[in-house]
């Protein structure tokens, strides 16, 4: 996609972690590119849909991805979704509102190089993670420590999530961007045994300072936290959480969907667009 973007193309960038970004789906199969193929259908201009979605980061840094990266495609609309890596520093000892108490601090020079050159070999990639597997406490916790494990959100990681999606909101109102956010669906099991990569509690490793309970109010207290951000700064809001049963039929794991699950999502978003409008009016705004 060429970074000046031609007169009358409505661009649209989704901002997130792995749910936008669609890990476990196809390119073609992702939501954002079904979205695409949606708008081009229900729209008489060009439609270009970024995916701008970075598989495990918050809304921290949607913050600097905004600024930094999507900002200067001169985006129409933005769509943000967030809500399940930001309940991974709320837990996290020593709590900030940067997030920097929970980012790993910088490796050595010699150790980014390594693992440079492991991430680019499957194979010294599978070996790296079965000798990380051999350690008790690396299987227990992805960081390598045990901490306490909680049944609910703070209160505090809860706010600094708001002011973030207002800061994210601020910064599109100022560059003459509509905002749209959503909600995160899930499909916890109850299923607590501890097979983080070959059973169904991913979700529950990677998110150390929680447990599965804790991880379920994770869920209901940001998606409220979204809700009423949305209603707060008048942004429309797709609720994904409300319309997209759990299950295996849209849901490969607890949260990355399937193809059916993906295109659920793509025409959620495709509903706005007709019974709200948003596209159209940044279509004639351009």
């Amino acid at each position: 996609m060429p970074r000046t973007k031609a007169p009358g193309t409505l661009r649209v960038a989704c901002l997130g972690g792995s749910v936008v970004y669609d890990t476990r789906v196809s390119l073609a199969e992702s939501w954002p590119m079904r979205l695409q193929e949606q708008l081009r259908d229900r729209l008489h201009v060009p439609i270009e849909v970024i995916n701008a979605g970075i598989p495990g980061r918050t809304s921290a840094d949607t913050i600097v991805n905004l600024a930094l990266r999507v900002l200067p495609l001169d985006p129409d609309v933005i769509i943000v979704v967030h809500g399940v890596n930001d309940q991974k520093p709320n837990r996290w000892p020593g709590f900030r509102d940067d997030y920097s108490h929970w980012y790993e601090p910088p490796a050595s020079a010699a150790a980014v190089l390594l693992n440079s050159v492991i991430d680019h070999s499957l194979v010294l990639a599978h070996c790296r993670w079965r000798i990380r597997r051999l350690d008790p406490g690396y299987r227990d916790n992805v960081r390598g420590m045990l901490v306490e494990r909680h049944d609910t959100v703070s209160p505090v990681g809860l706010e600094a999530y708001r002011r973030n999606l207002i800061t994210i909101s601020g910064m599109a109102r100022a560059h003459g961007v509509i905002l749209v956010l959503a909600t995160v669906g899930h499909s916890l099991d109850g299923n607590a045994d501890w097979q983080p990569c070959d059973g169904p509690n991913r979700l529950l490793y990677h998110h150390a300072g929680l447990t599965l309970q804790g991880l379920k109010h994770g869920f209901m207290e940001y998606n409220r936290v979204t809700r009423e951000v949305a209603a707060e700064v008048a942004a429309p809001l797709v609720d994904i959480e409300r319309h997209l049963p759990p299950g295996e039929q849209f849901f490969q794991d607890d949260v990355h969907f399937t193809a059916a699950g993906a295109s659920r999502v793509a025409d959620l978003f495709g509903e706005l667009v007709l019974w709200t409008g948003w596209a159209g009016e940044a279509a004639r705004s351009r």
